[in-house]
Parts: structure tokens; sequence; C-alpha cells
């Protein structure tokens, strides 16, 4: 995604790059700490994945997850190319991958968000609606949006944030 590196290097002032997950353009053990938000429930490629994030960490390296795993069996009306996995998979996959979970926190147990912040993402949204609301591709976004929030709602998925550490 490159407008994300681009904005991520304006916003932050940090080098960006952009690869492919399980292929990262990225030296062997280059990183101290890698976050990855959101992705692991949109591949199934989880476990070149986290083999991937895993080499390019250094020894002891931390990693930081924001998961959305499936609770049910079935997810009835699931969003188009998401992968949920269990808690169980994904145990299993980051162990097999060379990590240990150091620690997780359910979003039902995270803090209310701040007004302050949700005031911001509503002016951002309103901006996006108004600039992108007649594209296709803004509208099949917002449906695979309320898709996500009904599972979150219903509880056939749960959104996650975890903690490990390279082993």
């Amino acid at each position: 995604m490159p407008g994300a590196c681009r904005t991520a290097r304006a916003l932050f002032g940090l080098a960006a790059v952009v690869g492919a997950g399980e292929a990262l353009p990225i030296a062997t053990g280059a990183f101290r700490a890698v976050w990855c938000l959101g992705v692991l429930c949109r591949t199934p490629l989880r476990p070149a994945l986290l083999a991937e994030l895993r080499r390019v960490l250094a020894d002891d390296g931390n990693l930081g997850l924001l998961v959305f795993e499936r609770h049910a069996a079935r997810l009835p009306d699931a969003p188009e190319g998401n992968d949920f996995p269990t808690a169980y998979e994904l145990d299993r996959q980051l162990r097999d991958a060379g990590f240990v979970v150091v620690d997780r926190l359910r979003y039902d147990q995270l803090s209310p968000t701040p007004s302050s912040w949700s005031e911001r993402a509503e002016r951002v949204q309103a901006v996006i609606a108004a600039e992108h609301g007649a594209d296709p591709r803004y509208r099949m976004a917002q449906e695979q949006q309320h898709r996500i929030a009904n599972l979150l709602a219903d509880g056939a998925v749960g959104g996650e944030l975890v903690h490990a550490r390279s082993a």
C-alpha cells in the first residue's frame, strides 16, 4: 500500500517500505519491534507471514498484533477476503513461527475510546465519504465494515491485542 507508506512517512517521519508480507524487503533481524494491525485475519498465508515477521525481528524482538479471531464455528455473512483464525490456530501458528505470547488483551477489556478521538475519526470519515462516497470501492468497503461490525456485535468474531516475543 504505497499510499499508507507515504502517509506514515509524512505523519511520523519514519522509513516505510511496500512489500508482500511473506517476502518483506527487509534484512534478517533488522528490527527490535514490529507491529501488524488487522492483517492476519485478511490472509490465508498466516504461517508464511508470521515466519517472515519472525525473520525480520532481532532475537528477543517484540511483535504487536491486532487480530480479529473467529469465536463461532461458522460465520454468517462473513466479509469477503477475510480468514479469521481461532485463538487456538493463532497460538499454534505463532508458536510454530518462533514466537512466545507475552500478553493479550481482548477489545472488550480496553478503556472506552476518548471522545476527542471519536470526534476526529468522525471528521475524517465525513471527508472520506464526501470525496469518495460515489465510488463503488468506497461503498464496498462500507459494506465490509458493516459486516465486521455485525460479527463483532454478535460475538462471532472478537478483537484482540497480542504481544509476542521472538523465541
